[in-house]
Parts: C-alpha cells; sequence; structure tokens
C-alpha cells in the first residue's frame, strides 16, 4: 500500500502571485486512465497550500487532479480552474509519493 500526500497550491495571477487562504480545493485521481475517483476536499493555508494524504491500495499508473470551483475573496470573483500531475506509478517498493500542483 502506498501513502499519497497531495499539495495543491493556489494563488492569484497577478504579477506577484498572492497566496489566496481559506478555500476549498477538491482532490481527484483516475487510475490507468479509468474514471475520476474522488479523494477528498481540503482548506488552503495562509500560504495557500492544501494537502490530502490517503492510501492506495492498487498498483498502476494514477494522474492526481486538484480542482478550484471558483468564488468571491473580498471584492475579486475568481474563475474555477484545476491542474493535474504528471502520470505516477504506484506499487511495488513505492512508499510515498509527493505530488505539488499549482492553481493559478
Amino acid at each position: 500500500m502506498a501513502t499519497v500526500t497531495m499539495n495543491a497550491t493556489l494563488t492569484d495571477t497577478s504579477p506577484t502571485p498572492n497566496p489566496l487562504a481559506g478555500q476549498t480545493v477538491t482532490f481527484t485521481y483516475s487510475l490507468n486512465g479509468g474514471a475520476a475517483v474522488a479523494m477528498g476536499t481540503a482548506t488552503t493555508n495562509a500560504s495557500g497550500v492544501a494537502t490530502i494524504t490517503t492510501a492506495e491500495s492498487a498498483a498502476g499508473t494514477y494522474v492526481f487532479t486538484a480542482t478550484y470551483a471558483g468564488g468571491d475573496i473580498g471584492t475579486t470573483n475568481y474563475a474555477g480552474t484545476s491542474a493535474s500531475s504528471a502520470p505516477v506509478t504506484i506499487g511495488g517498493a513505492t512508499k510515498m509519493v509527493v505530488i505539488v500542483v499549482s492553481i493559478q
């Protein structure tokens, strides 16, 4: 069984990106090109980072995705967006996979 930790960093698209704190990010994965499977949600911290950890028992090739639905923060309305990892092979001796997905 592999432990997978996924971090999504949520920032705005200003010339100097600012972290977006207190926002909900939804995490999913697909295994071997299959349908998306929900992992759960996490809230971004003061640095704009949301983290989720899960244990995956099936060996194979995973693609992890972080999605921000969008919303109002202060006087700014942010559109929803998502980003995906490169394919990651889990199985065998893999103990932990850490993936950082930046959403801007």
